[in-house]
């Protein structure tokens, strides 16, 4: 058994949340349309849009395992 505390997830995905969104707040839309070196066929707004479904799908129980690339 381990010493640690488990982790508090929600309260990573809100610090993530609100991290990610002071990031983005003053972006334009040409800033949002632009490539994302990571994810070269997303944009900016194609990574945020996937940050935020995965919360639904997972709470929804959409998320059955690993997804396909036709999924993502």
């Amino acid at each position: 058994m381990s010493d640690t505390a488990p982790a508090d997830l929600a309260g990573i995905y809100r610090q993530t949340r609100l991290r990610l969104a002071d990031l983005v707040s003053g972006l334009d839309s040409a800033a949002l349309a632009t490539s994302v070196p990571a994810c070269p066929a997303w944009a900016v707004r194609d990574v945020l849009a996937h940050v935020a479904a995965i919360p639904q799908d997972a709470i929804s129980g959409r998320l059955v395992g690993l997804p396909t690339e036709e999924y993502t």
